[in-house]
């Protein structure tokens, strides 16, 4: 028996279902996309740290001489960082380091590995950058970040040498810094295509 006075409640119809529906998945996107962003903004700054400390280790820094201090020229990829290569890029001989000549690899010149080349998820990781399994440096979505030097030139010359770079492959894991360009033309943000890129001599992206 109803009582006088109280409306019965109604339920919603389905149109206003549908309305509320929708309305809930547009948040739900808006608030996807903007952690999205976030979360690269976040793996960005985290990724430009460790390439900054890559740098120091190759090019070395006032406090800390790097690895082309010591044997005079770039490493061939960031594994010689780690364990002694037999030669350099151009062909020299790598010694261990003589205190009396202030020469040779003085290494390792990084100690902690954050990861390892993997060939799998680097859909254009080419022949050079590092070998499977090699030690490596890990951007924020978990790919090594590789040494690249341009193939425009003759290796060890000083244009090749100072277009050298480390590269991200960034947030879809696939390489798109053209090796066969000196310096490839950046996006407003610094990035080739989503790479995060990091000049070893000025021009920093």
């Amino acid at each position: 028996m109803e009582v006088p006075g109280r409306r019965r409640g109604r339920g919603m119809t389905l149109v206003e279902l549908v309305v509320v529906v929708a309305i809930l998945a547009i948040v739900a996107g808006i608030a996807l996309f903007s952690g999205r962003d976030a979360l690269d903004g976040g793996g960005r700054k985290t990724t430009l740290a460790s390439m900054a400390a890559l740098r120091d280790a190759i090019v070395g820094t006032p406090e800390a001489p790097g690895f082309r201090d010591d044997l005079g020229a770039l490493p061939k990829s960031i594994t010689d960082l780690f364990l002694r290569p037999d030669t350099l890029v151009t062909g020299g001989a790598v010694t261990d380091w003589d205190r009396f000549s202030r020469r040779g690899w003085r290494g390792p010149y990084l100690r902690n590995a954050t990861g390892t080349y993997r060939s799998e998820g680097q859909e254009s990781l080419p022949p050079g950058y590092g070998n499977e399994g090699d030690p490596a440096i890990v951007d924020a979505w978990g790919a090594a970040i590789v040494l690249q030097r341009p193939d425009a030139g003759a290796p060890g010359s000083p244009e090749v040498e100072a277009n050298a770079r480390l590269v991200s492959a960034g947030p879809n894991g696939r390489i798109d810094c053209p090796s066969n360009l000196l310096r490839p033309d950046p996006g407003p943000g610094g990035e080739v295509g989503d790479d995060i890129v990091l000049y070893l001599q000025g021009g920093d992206s």
